[in-house]
Formats: structure tokens, C-alpha cells, sequence
């Protein structure tokens, strides 16, 4: 497996993207200090801009607001305050939540048929799904 590189302009302008998203959070006084230096751990310097998870480094561009998001995980930080630090919207988050379900289904996140077939079972009731598994069992034995 070959580790993806990041050049150095590219850890300088998502480093200063984030200290950019730091002051605007800052200036509209959204979350507290306390919460902000916690951002503030994981992006100190633009080196901890890349790709080696094992070293604390965030992903450039949008990885890196889903590593923000999910490394504030345990934090006790309440969800309101991690869509404003990772600068992620509830709406990205809850649309990744179904994507991350259809994939742990078995389906395709990104086929409309699957998406289809994940909404059709899963919005069964627990009568209409047994009778659906019925109905599979039937076409596999036939």
C-alpha cells in the first residue's frame, strides 16, 4: 500500500483554512474558548495537515472536517458544538449516517436501486418483512 503525500503548499492552505475557520468561530462568539483550543490541539502547525492518521495529522479539504468530527468523539463536546468546529453541517452529518447504514446492508450508497431497496425494507414493519423474507426464501428454494 502506497501512503498518499501531501505537498507542503497543500498543508499551508488547509492549515490556514482552519486557523481562518478558528478566527470566524472566534468572531461570532458560537463556542467557547475551551472548545476552540480543543480545535485548536489538532491543527497547531501546518504539518499536522496530511494523511498519516498514526502521526495526528487531519486530512486536507473536507476528510479533514469528518476527522474533526469524529476525533472530538469522547470529548463530552455536545453534537451543536461539533458541526461548528468540524464546519460541517447537521444535514452532511445525517446524510453520511444513511450512507454509512446502506453500506453496513450490504448496498450501494451511491446506486439509486439500492438506496430504493434500503428504504423500501427498511421502512417494513416487522410483519411485512417477515413476509418478505418469506417471499425470497420461496424464489430461492423454486
Amino acid at each position: 500500500m502506497t501512503e498518499t503525500v501531501i505537498s507542503r503548499d497543500e498543508q499551508i492552505k488547509w492549515w490556514v483554512w482552519w486557523k481562518n475557520h478558528i478566527s470566524e468561530l472566534e468572531k461570532r462568539g458560537v463556542v467557547s474558548k475551551e472548545h476552540l483550543d480543543n480545535l485548536r490541539l489538532f491543527i497547531t502547525k501546518p504539518e499536522d495537515i496530511g494523511y498519516n492518521s498514526d502521526c495526528g495529522q487531519i486530512r486536507p479539504g473536507d476528510l479533514g472536517q469528518w476527522d474533526i468530527f469524529y476525533n472530538l468523539d469522547g470529548w463530552g463536546i455536545p453534537y451543536s458544538v461539533k458541526l461548528l468546529l468540524s464546519g460541517l453541517s447537521d444535514a452532511e452529518v445525517k446524510n453520511e449516517e444513511t450512507r454509512e447504514k446502506i453500506r453496513n446492508f450490504g448496498l450501494d450508497p451511491d446506486s439509486k436501486k439500492d438506496v430504493v431497496e434500503f428504504h423500501r425494507i427498511s421502512n417494513m414493519s416487522p410483519k411485512a418483512l417477515d413476509m418478505e423474507i418469506k417471499r425470497l426464501e420461496a424464489l430461492l428454494v423454486a
